[in-house]
């Protein structure tokens, strides 16, 4: 009697174990999903102390983060009410030695069942015993190798001696948290630029501008982007943003005069303002006059790092000065060319010059000597405009004003366009009898809207890839795009990505060619064609632009790689991934040579800029896929034997069992039972059982061949396998070579009763899935086969399977 009361207290006790055991799985499950479906760090954290420290039944669990000055503070915290919480609290870094940090590091743990007992400082004794912890365990929270945080249980009402279950259940847990901390990072990366002084930004009414001399990258407010008449998005970060719509006959005065005053920033304890009015162009085209206003940042070293300031529209000021001005200048000496014509003759050879001033002779070359009793149309030339000259014939001969643009003629026979205005002029009688001609020379002008132009349609193009990669995380369609749509802007015969890789070599990864021409996409080319000098100057930004390849000065490497290709000029950017150069953006003519144009250049310029921006979003992306997918291969895993748990093993039965009664075919369930597996634990310890644990899953893998089925751990020293389209004739010779493959292991059992090795007790259950029967019906069969083999004697294969009718077993 006393001995059946032995054996039923064993029982007893082993089966509250697995059920612990089982607990323990569910709940690292769910705090699983919970990580899969938060992007919420700090909300990760409270449910999992919560949980856990529930489950452990200790007086306080929390998560411990250390900061870099050595400081740490209580990040999360589940604690008993009897007990005095200390979530939100920092601590000094005696609580937590610097010279310790690398014991955890290394993934070491710590266990105090104890603290008086234990060999601690006695600085670390009174800092416990001011929150009345009697015991403690310590796991750490890893974080790319390095140690982020401590995971902490505190036992406060008595000493307590962790167990191994115990430990290994936090541990697991830590190893959750790190994927969570690396899934909050990746987060954080992605939203890092939302929140750049977004309150100082909207708080002023001036354009507010910030420029990180580092990168040379500025950030423009939507104020400063409104000024110029541009929405948030149409202007992006590079310091050309600001320098491509100065006027052109300031640019050159306004770079100068911010590179002396930066070199005027010497002084580390004196910063002066930097002041500037200039124009810069609108979006309607015109330029609009701004003061602009900046203050040095400097960093610790005392270095300018930064300029901001500030940005203030001041065109209605200059405006008011420039007609001051204008009517000063016509009142002494005007500044356009005047003309002075008799009234007739309208046809040929046309009225004759009776006066012109001293800006014509400037403009045109001649003297007033050289054309008084000539007709203006001497200025006249191929280039001229006969549909122009027509239209002016045509007002002449109505006696009214005309306005016209069109190219005239100098004394050298330089060519120069002019914007001509002609006015008739009567006598008091009301008698024409001169025309007045203003004439100003707008070549700069027409040179500016023809740049205008390009720049627009550059400004659209690279508009329309920000959009893309802004609506896409597709990497290869971003690159695809871009250089089609760069080939096609720029009339050039082919437009590639050339990636870079770490060895030196390098690959066509996207390609844009016109069909004449020899693709090149996926080659890979030796690092001769690209040596490792030419990198180290595109890291720095060079951007080249080759007319000629055999003029130029280039390695005969690159020279044979060019001829090969047929290439005639190129053009090159590079597209770096922080200091690292990640590729090169280049554009080939392979027809002739040519003489790439600054706005080209500048476009390539622009797009490298937002194809780096989308490189970096697709890694981020990429990465934080990969953390998902991680999560997603834990959540199904038996984190100790690396077979399918107790989740998965439900779902695929699940998924399985509607599969085979759809195609009428038998399923069969093997439920497979460690023999003796307490007395195991209690003669080797659990680290022991533990490896055998591991084996024997390994032995059940090897014996279920087919990817169909399924291994899993049912719970504790339990296995389950599902086996697909298999009547009990096959899962009985499965199972037999499971029982087969686990006995030849040997692993030495002393205390089994049975046997001096390990075996195993499994039970067989086989059905078609139908309406008149269920899973849960699948699995209880099982459960009684695998009862009545421990109930024989262990060490062997029992069926239990119902009839079917109408059809044979396979």
């Amino acid at each position: 009697m006393f001995k059946w009361l032995f054996n039923k207290f064993k029982y007893l006790q082993v089966e509250q174990n697995l059920k612990r055991q089982n607990q323990s799985l569910q709940l690292l499950e769910a705090i699983t999903l919970k990580i899969c479906q938060s992007l919420n760090l700090e909300d990760i954290l409270q449910t999992a102390v919560t949980e856990v420290r529930k489950f452990l039944r200790c007086d306080r669990l929390l998560v411990y983060r250390l900061w870099l000055d050595g400081t740490g503070s209580a990040v999360a915290e589940s604690v008993d009410p009897k007990y005095l919480p200390i979530l939100g609290q920092t601590f000094p870094s005696e609580v937590f030695p610097v010279e310790i940090h690398q014991h955890y590091c290394q993934g070491h743990i710590k266990a105090i069942g104890d603290i008086k007992q234990a060999s601690i400082s006695r600085c670390l004794i009174e800092f416990l015993q001011q929150f009345n912890v009697k015991a403690k365990l310590v796991v750490p929270i890893l974080f790319q190798s390095k140690l982020w945080g401590l995971l902490i249980a505190h036992q406060c009402q008595k000493p307590r001696q962790w167990s191994t279950f115990e430990i290994e259940l936090l541990q697991q847990l830590a190893n959750r948290l790190s994927i969570a901390v690396s899934q909050a990072e990746l987060v954080e990366a992605l939203r890092l630029s939302e929140d750049r002084y977004a309150l100082a930004m909207q708080a002023s009414n001036d354009g507010l501008w910030d420029w990180d001399l580092k990168t040379d990258r500025v950030y423009f407010s939507p104020r400063w982007k409104a000024l110029l008449g541009y929405g948030e998005s149409e202007i992006g970060s590079s310091i050309e943003e600001w320098w491509n719509r100065l006027h052109p006959q300031a640019q050159a005065q306004i770079k100068a005069q911010m590179t002396e005053y930066l070199a005027s920033q010497t002084r580390h304890d004196f910063s002066t303002q930097f002041i500037s009015e200039h124009q810069i162009q609108h979006r309607d085209g015109t330029y609009r006059w701004v003061l602009v206003r900046g203050l040095p940042k400097r960093g610790s070293d005392g270095k300018i790092e930064r300029i901001v300031g500030s940005l203030s529209d001041i065109t209605g000021r200059k405006q008011a000065e420039h007609q001051l001005h204008l009517l000063e200048s016509v009142v002494v000496n005007a500044n356009d060319a005047v003309v002075i014509t008799e009234a007739e003759p309208i046809n040929e050879p046309g009225p004759r010059i009776l006066y012109v001033n001293q800006a014509f002779s400037r403009m045109t070359g001649y003297s007033a000597e050289e054309v008084l009793g000539k007709t203006p149309r001497i200025l006249q030339g191929p280039k001229t405009d006969r549909a122009n000259c027509a239209k002016i014939r045509a007002a002449l001969k109505a006696w009214q004003p005309v306005r016209a643009e069109f190219i005239n003629y100098c004394k050298d026979g330089s060519e120069f366009w002019v914007e001509l205005n002609i006015a008739p002029v009567a006598d008091k009688t009301g008698w024409y009898t001169h025309w007045i001609a203003i004439q100003r020379e707008i070549t700069e002008r027409k040179r500016a809207e023809d740049a205008f132009g390009q720049q627009t349609k550059r400004e659209q193009l690279v508009a329309q890839i920000a959009q893309r990669i802004r609506r896409s995380l597709q990497l290869s369609d971003i690159l695809n795009t871009t250089v089609t749509e760069v080939r096609q802007f720029l009339g050039c015969d082919r437009v590639l990505i050339y990636r870079l890789w770490t060895d030196g070599t390098g690959s066509a990864v996207t390609e844009a060619v016109a069909p004449c021409w020899q693709p090149i996409l996926g080659r890979t080319f030796p690092a001769e064609v690209f040596p490792v000098e030419y990198r180290d100057l595109y890291k720095q930004g060079r951007t080249r632009a080759i007319a000629n390849v055999e003029t130029e000065t280039i390695t005969p490497c690159l020279v044979e790689f060019l001829h090969e290709l047929q290439v005639k000029a190129k053009l090159v950017v590079s597209l770096m991934q922080g200091d690292a150069l990640w590729g090169l953006l280049i554009a080939h003519h392979c027809t002739e040579s040519r003489a790439w144009q600054p706005f080209e250049v500048d476009l390539l310029a622009s797009l490298a800029t937002q194809l780096a921006i989308a490189i970096q979003q697709a890694e981020l992306y990429d990465r934080l896929q990969e953390a998902n997918q991680e999560l997603e291969h834990l959540a199904k895993l038996d984190s100790l034997t690396g077979v399918a748990n107790r989740r998965r093993f439900d779902e695929y039965l699940d998924q399985i069992w509607l599969q085979m009664a759809g195609e009428h075919k038998l399923l069969s369930l093997v439920l497979c039972d460690i023999d003796c597996f307490k007395l195991y634990n209690d003669t080797y310890g659990h680290q022991a059982g533990d490896h055998c644990i591991q084996q024997v899953a390994k032995a059940i893998s090897r014996a279920v061949e087919r990817p169909t089925d399924l291994v899993a751990r049912y719970g504790g020293e339990e296995f389950a396998v599902i086996l697909t389209n298999t009547g009990v004739e096959g899962a009985v010779s499965v199972a037999e070579k499971i029982r087969a493959e686990v006995e030849a292991l040997k692993i030495v059992h002393a205390t089994s009763g049975i046997g001096e090795y390990v075996t195993l007790s499994l039970g067989v259950a086989s059905t078609m899935p139908a309406s008149t029967s269920s899973i849960a019906m699948l699995v209880a069969l099982a459960d009684e086969a695998l009862y009545q083999a421990k109930k024989r004697g262990r060490n062997q294969v029992i069926v239990y399977s119902p009839p079917v009718r109408g059809c044979g077993n396979k």
